[in-house]
């Protein structure tokens, strides 16, 4: 069980933000509430796809 021990969200950025296979390892915590992500991916192709697949968050 995870306890915040701070009243803050934790800042994920996510460079080279490629679309993988499986969840990203940071699911959890954005599922949680317990972070921001903040993507970058220079490739257009791949930005695309991802763009396509993101949730509300």
């Amino acid at each position: 069980m995870y306890v915040p021990i701070m009243n803050r969200l934790v800042e994920v950025v996510d460079v080279g933000a490629n679309p993988i296979e499986g969840d990203a390892p940071y699911k959890g915590l954005l599922q949680a509430g317990l972070c921001r992500v903040t993507g970058f991916e220079p490739q257009e192709a791949a930005l695309a796809e991802l763009n396509a697949l993101k949730g509300p968050n």
